[in-house]
């Protein structure tokens, strides 16, 4: 599974309306976490 770069704004914007409608869990953070790595340190 191929991930596109996607620029600052439309990531937060998408972790933005995920944490919206999903509770706040430890594997929810993990993957935010994992994200975030994955286009920050790329």
């Amino acid at each position: 599974m191929a991930i596109q770069k996607l620029n600052s704004d439309e990531i937060y914007a998408i972790l933005y309306l995920l944490a919206i409608k999903l509770p706040f869990k430890s594997d929810y953070a993990k993957m935010i976490s994992a994200l975030h790595y994955l286009y920050f340190n790329n």
